[in-house]
Order: structure tokens, then C-alpha cells, then sequence
């Protein structure tokens, strides 16, 4: 005999909410285990809670390897933006420079042209 799925819904009473929380919490702290486990690869959950603005990486050692990353991607991006950045500097340079000699040679060719 199959068991009777039970109805969800948001738990309104406080206490039972966080109880119930926390032991689904630590299910998906398991299951992330098991599954780096039986197949060899690393996992981790990310919870956001309600109450608070930080999420929790779990397990912990992940969290960081996570933060890592995310640092060497800002890292990236940011060296990406300056190298562009320069790039469009030295081409704004050399079109002010070329403009600059454009106009000296119509100002040049106004002088000779009324005389």
C-alpha cells in the first residue's frame, strides 16, 4: 500500500516553520553528499532564508571555492573593461590627432586658395 502524499502549504506558525526548515535542510545537506559521493563530482546547495540577506553554502568548504570564483570573474570582467577602455582611448587619441591634421590642411588650403 502506497503512502498518501500529504497537501503543502505555506506553514504559518513560526516555531513549526523553522522546525520543519531545518530537518529539510539537513535532508539536502544529505542528498548534496550522497550525490557527490556515488558520483564522484563536487556539490553543494545554496539556501536562501527569509529572514536573512546572506545565503548559506553548504557544506562550507564549497561556500568558499564558490566566492573564489565568483572574485576571479570579477576580476576578469574588470581587466576585460580596461583593456577596452584602452583601446578606445588610443583610437580616440588618433582621431584627434588626424582631425587636428585635417583641419590644419583646410585652414592651410583656405590661406593659399585666397591670395
Amino acid at each position: 500500500m502506497t503512502t498518501k502524499k500529504g497537501f503543502i502549504a505555506y506553514i504559518t506558525n513560526e516555531s513549526r516553520r523553522k522546525a520543519s526548515f531545518n530537518k529539510r535542510k539537513k535532508g539536502l545537506i544529505k542528498k548534496v553528499r550522497e550525490l557527490s559521493t556515488l558520483c564522484g563530482l563536487e556539490a553543494c546547495a545554496i539556501v536562501y532564508r527569509s529572514n536573512e540577506p546572506e545565503p548559506e553554502v553548504l557544506p562550507s568548504q564549497l561556500g568558499r571555492m564558490l566566492l573564489r570564483i565568483l572574485h576571479t570573474q570579477i576580476n576578469a570582467s574588470a581587466r576585460i573593461a580596461k583593456v577596452i577602455k584602452s583601446k578606445l582611448e588610443d583610437e580616440l587619441y588618433r582621431l584627434r590627432k588626424e582631425n587636428k591634421h585635417k583641419e590644419l590642411e583646410h585652414f592651410m588650403y583656405q590661406c593659399i586658395t585666397r591670395n
